[in-house]
């Protein structure tokens, strides 16, 4: 078999479709992940490679995660070969002697960099974690105040009209059913679970509507339709008009409660909704079919009944949903007014976001320290708790909002509630709140800037790609060494001797990271480097959809090229900000974030961003460029909402998810 011979990529051009080069198919390297022991592992590969003169012959190199940590070193000194003669052989001859090289020492004593070392470095690093999480937390605590103040409101309205109503029927001497819930609301059922009946009657219209739908509107059909409806219409008038003789028939002659009255009453009245919905959907249906064969009605009936089903889904989530604020709801008022121990509640949510922080990283890397079989199990627990913690938590910002509200509208020794004095206090909440996230809602970047990304990333870049950057080791003793190979050049047995580093790992130096449309290994004669990430895709929209995935692989690649799983290969947007190869290879490596690809639930999204640990990425498909494109509303708080709870539009939205590329494919 011949080898290929590896190239220099070609200029940049229009006409240019893939960053692939040309000729035959090339030899391909892939270095998976796990962290900085794949990195070693993977180190020593490429070292044996360059001694046996093997090196060379591959004209493709895809990493992952800790793979790419080494990885981007490699393609680096390659980038930096590229203007000078023989660079790629150089590369080469000094892998082949890596214990003698400046890179190696470099990153023998610096490649642990990602985790603080020293007291300094550790309150370092402590600083930057809690800095983070309190703006984080900030953030979350300013969308549950909205959310209290507007339940306030919700729940203020509700029990003022209750208190009119009952006024009245007091003062006659008499009671109703109805009119004694709405008395009990306030220390009995959530006040917003009024909503699940009006829900559950749509619901049921729609159940109807299924069953009552026509194959076709003709005469048959019309005549028989219409007398269904019509004795719907009259069982439903007569449960109304004469309910108090029903009901005296009922429970004289045949032993039957008020109950059972008012189910009929109900079913009566959701026949009498659905049976016309059934009908114009039909009618709408048959104007767009025509006077088509059975095959056409057919499907125009499957059409018809999908979308009712489809109906009936979003509804029941909509009920779910209000079913769970209504919970909040009332675990807010407990906590506020009858657990005695908010404070020492908070202390403990504290202590325990503090114990998450420390065990969370488990769950998402690819150690492997627990068996798989338990590591499931505690993917499950993990997800449980995490919904658990989400509820408890907003209810304790919403219990500490309820306090101020509530308060003055039950003051010790009044005889009667004061309901505006509580809706100004509400009004006050849901303005301020949402006057700071309207003015800082297009500071999208904060999303960004409050995760541990640029945190690691500086770190990886001076530990890892600090050992390709010239201008970080000591001059030769004769002082004209040329800065191209200083990296390769050899070093003393005690480089400590005599030599000063001009910059140490410490330091910010600008020659470690560029940018990946100038990354160009290739062109230094050594394989094109392709760098593997997971788009994080959780929600189905128009595009394919892997729900199993939960996610698609995303391929960057030198020049600024990308690929979203087989589809071709397409350059980053002018406009689109194209990332350092650092920005890259941290995204690639970010083993635990809100979205995790397969593993992805929003119980453990939820976990990871109240411990703060979060290392992937929003990428901005659409960065507004001088000034002249405006935001959508509320932009950070939605980003921030969707970590939260793990809900991710893949490349369907402005802004893509991404992170570790394990998640996705572990090569």
């Amino acid at each position: 078999m011949t080898e290929p011979a590896v190239t220099a990529a070609a200029p940049d051009t229009a006409a240019e479709t893939s960053p692939l080069p040309p000729g035959p198919r090339p030899w391909g390297l892939a270095l998976s992940g796990g962290g900085i022991r794949s990195a070693t592992f993977c180190f020593g590969v490429l070292v044996a490679l360059a001694r046996r003169g093997a090196l060379l012959r591959f004209g493709l190199l895809s990493t992952v995660s800790g793979g790419g940590f080494i990885g981007a070193m490699l393609g680096k000194l390659f980038h930096d070969a590229g203007g000078t003669p023989d660079g790629a052989a150089r590369v080469q001859a000094a892998l082949a002697q890596a214990d003698q090289r400046w890179f190696s020492w470099w990153l023998r004593t610096n490649g642990n960099y990602l985790f603080a070392r020293g007291m300094r470095d550790i309150a370092t690093a402590a600083a930057v974690m809690l800095r983070n999480l309190i703006a984080l937390h900030i953030e979350l605590a300013l969308l549950a105040l909205v959310l209290a103040g507007t339940l306030a409101l919700f729940n203020l309205g509700v029990w003022w009209a209750a208190d009119q109503l009952w006024d009245p029927v007091v003062a006659a001497g008499h009671g109703d059913p109805v009119q004694r819930l709405l008395r009990r609301l306030p220390t009995t059922l959530p006040t917003l679970w009024l909503a699940l009946p009006p829900l559950a009657l749509l619901a049921a219209a729609c159940l109807c509507a299924y069953w009552a739908l026509p194959r076709r509107i003709d005469a048959d059909t019309a005549i028989g339709g219409g007398l269904a409806w019509a004795c719907a219409l009259v069982g439903a008038a007569c449960l109304v008009v004469f309910r108090a003789d029903l009901v005296s028939v009922a429970a004289g002659g045949l032993g039957l409660s008020r109950t059972l009255v008012a189910a009929a009453l109900a079913m009566a009245l959701v026949w009498v909704l659905g049976i016309p919905l059934a009908w114009w959907l039909r009618w709408r249906a048959d104007g767009a079919t025509g006077q088509a064969d059975d095959r056409l009605l057919d499907l125009a009936e499957d059409r018809v009944r999908n979308r009712i089903t489809r109906w009936l889904g979003s509804l029941l989530r909509l009920g779910l949903l209000v079913a769970g604020i209504g919970l909040l709801d009332r675990l807010a008022w407990f906590m506020a007014f009858e657990l005695q121990a908010l404070v020492s509640a908070g202390a403990l949510l504290l202590l325990l976001a503090a114990l998450l922080r420390v065990v969370l990283p488990a769950l998402g890397g690819s150690s492997g320290a627990a068996p798989a079989w338990l590591g499931s199990r505690l993917v499950m627990m993990a997800h449980a708790a995490g919904l658990l913690l989400t509820l408890v938590l907003a209810a304790w910002w919403m219990a500490l909002s309820y306090r101020l509200i509530f308060q003055p509208v039950f003051p010790v020794g009044a005889l009667e509630p004061r309901f505006w004095a509580g809706a100004v206090v509400a009004l006050l909440f849901v303005g301020g709140a949402l006057l700071f996230l309207l003015g800082t809602g297009h500071h999208v970047a904060f999303a960004n800037l409050s995760s541990l990304h640029r945190f690691y990333r500086a770190r990886l870049v001076r530990g890892w790609l600090g050992a390709s950057n010239a201008q970080r080791f000591p001059v030769g003793q004769d002082g004209q060494a040329p800065p191209q190979a200083h990296g390769l050049a050899q070093r003393p047995p005690e480089p400590s001797a005599g030599y000063r580093l001009r910059a140490e790992v410490d330091d910010v130096h600008p020659d470690d990271d560029l940018s990946l449309r100038d990354y160009r290994p290739q062109a230094g004669g050594g394989p094109l480097h392709l760098i593997n990430v997971c788009l994080n895709h959780t929600v189905r929209g128009k595009g394919p959809f892997n729900a199993d995935r939960k996610g698609q692989g995303l391929t960057l690649a030198p020049g600024g090229w990308m690929r979203i799983g087989a589809r071709p290969w397409e350059r980053i947007r002018p406009e689109v900000d194209g990332l350092t190869l650092g920005s890259w290879t941290a995204i690639s490596g970010a083993a635990f974030s809100p979205g995790l690809g397969s593993m992805t639930r929003s119980g453990i999204a939820a976990l990871a961003m109240f411990a703060g640990v979060r290392l992937g990425y929003w990428w901005d498909q659409l960065r507004p460029r001088d000034g002249g494109t405006t935001w959508p509303l509320l932009v950070k708080s939605r980003l921030l909402l969707n970590e939260l709870v793990g809900r991710f539009r893949g490349d369907q939205g402005r802004f893509w998810f991404l992170s570790d590329g394990g998640h996705f494919e572990n090569t």
